[in-house]
This record gives structure tokens, sequence and C-alpha cells, in this order.
């Protein structure tokens, strides 16, 4: 069986250090799950950002301990979303992940004329969603 694109992506991160990134608001299977499965093949250092106790909900749900990754305590996804903005401003991230809140959310604190992290180069981001096996 031939390696997907998708097995090719992940063999040529392999090849760098993991990227230390803010995973914003990931509180349901798919945004904590996506995290922690780029953190165990080495691709990221995740930083989870949201509400502790939901966080941690949630990986016991899944049965995958986050214990051992620096979980930032946030109140809502909004209050998340600015400060994943603020840790990429002041360079303490690399990249930002979407946990489970609304893509215009993080865009607009990712575009905040005053703490976001506008420039005169035009915004890029990634979305890319892997279906599950039948």
């Amino acid at each position: 069986m031939m390696p997907s694109r998708l097995d090719d992506i992940i063999s040529q991160s392999k090849q760098h250090p993991p990227v230390i990134t803010a995973i914003v608001h990931p509180v349901e299977p798919n945004g904590l799950s996506g995290a922690l499965d780029a953190a165990e093949q080495g691709i990221i250092t995740p930083i989870l950002v949201g509400p502790a106790a939901r966080i941690q909900a949630q990986a016991e749900q899944l049965k995958r301990p986050v214990d051992h990754y620096r979980i930032i305590d946030t109140p809502h996804s909004h209050a998340a979303a600015e400060k994943a903005v603020e840790l990429a401003k002041t360079g303490d991230v690399q990249a930002l992940m979407k946990g489970d809140l609304a893509t215009a959310e993080l865009l607009s604190a990712i575009l905040n004329k005053a703490s976001g992290l506008r420039t005169e180069r035009r915004l890029s981001h990634v979305f890319y969603w892997i279906s599950p096996l039948p």
C-alpha cells in the first residue's frame, strides 16, 4: 500500500523539532485528540489553552492523560483565543491550532487591531480535516 499524502507530511515533519503550539480551547474529542495525536507523533509540543477542568474531564473521557502537558486555564473560548494570540505575539508559541471554538472567534482574536497578530503581510491559515475510516 502506498503511503498517503498525510503520511508524507508526517514523515517530513519528523525531520524537524516539534513546533510549540497553543491548542485553543480543546474541550471536545476532536480538538483534544488531534492535538494529542500530533504530540505523540512528535510533530508538536502542545500548550493546552482553555478551561482546565473541561480539558481534564475530556482527557479522562478519552482515557488520554494530559498531566505532562502545560495547561493554561481560561474561563471560556474567547479568553482562550486571546491568551493563545498573546502567547504567539510574545514568541512563547510558534503556532496556533484551533480546538473547539468557531473559526471566526479565533480569527477575531488574531486580527484584533490592538492585541492581535496583524502585520502588513497577508494572513494565511490551514484547515485540514481527516474523516474517520468507515
